[in-house]
């Protein structure tokens, strides 16, 4: 889930009732992961501006993705921001490869598509842009922006600390570094949960990203921040859950200043 984060400034949903519901806690054998929709509240420089629904649904080795924004306050709302991207793939044992991946936006008039489908018998990527094709040789590890973040929850899942990804975007295909932080409690509109934070790593940039992953819930993302210092800044909070069609809050505090 950071690309779609990145490039979307927006996000989709309504608001949903959570009851309580205690988890155990997971190990490396309850992957793949089961079936979830997660809601989130999307804030530019502290201010509430989009929600967005990410869609996660599995079956046997099969999956797919989307994720749905909308703004709904400021600026977002009056130039009619809207995100839509999906994804769909498969698993190797814990290796996730894409299948087809497809991006479309709008803000006022200005609409933006691009499609990327992924052919390992081949070898072959293609890319699609308005009335451009792009062709590169697929090799592991090459994942689209929304099947990224299944792919670092099933790094985490290995107890992986550093790792590479090779993201297809619309222009590029784009090697991207990432570290794993030491576990920490973070306070979440559905309860103080453990996270582990997952920075990507930039060499001589302002731009900054990090995602949170809560390990008890199947490494679903709860928190992701982008910005870039002397800039703006993105963040998406996690406002409700329901992993297998059960509604998940925790009736729980963080101890001190755990939040975001």
């Amino acid at each position: 889930m950071t690309n779609w984060f990145e490039n979307a400034h927006a996000s989709c949903l309504r608001p949903l009732l959570a009851t309580a519901l205690c988890l155990p806690a997971l190990t490396q054998a309850d992957w793949p992961p089961q079936s979830y929709t997660a809601v989130y509240d999307m804030y530019m420089d502290g201010k509430l501006r989009a929600e967005t629904r990410a869609t996660f649904t599995r079956q046997d080795q099969q999956w797919t993705f989307e994720n749905r924004g909308q703004g709904t306050k400021g600026l977002a709302r009056f130039l009619g921001v809207e995100t839509e991207e999906s994804a769909a793939g498969r698993w190797e044992g814990d290796e996730v490869l894409s299948g087809r991946f497809s991006h479309r936006s709008k803000v006022a008039v200005r609409k933006d598509r691009w499609s990327a489908e992924f052919d390992w018998e081949a070898g072959t990527v293609r890319v699609e842009r308005d009335d451009l094709t792009m062709e590169y040789p697929l090799e592991r590890g090459m994942v689209d922006p929304v099947g990224l973040t299944l792919a670092m929850q099933s790094l985490l899942n290995r107890e992986q600390k550093e790792w590479e990804l090779l993201v297809v975007e619309d222009e590029e295909v784009d090697p991207q570094k990432f570290r794993a932080l030491d576990p920490a409690k973070l306070q979440t509109a559905i309860g103080c949960l453990g996270a582990i934070e997952v920075e990507r790593v930039r060499e001589n940039s302002k731009r900054y990203s990090s995602v949170w992953f809560a390990p008890e819930l199947e490494h679903i993302t709860v928190r992701m921040v982008h910005g870039k210092r002397g800039g703006n800044e993105f963040e998406l909070r996690i406002r409700t859950l329901s992993i297998g069609g059960d509604d998940v809050k925790f009736d729980t505090v963080c101890e001190g200043d755990q939040g975001p």
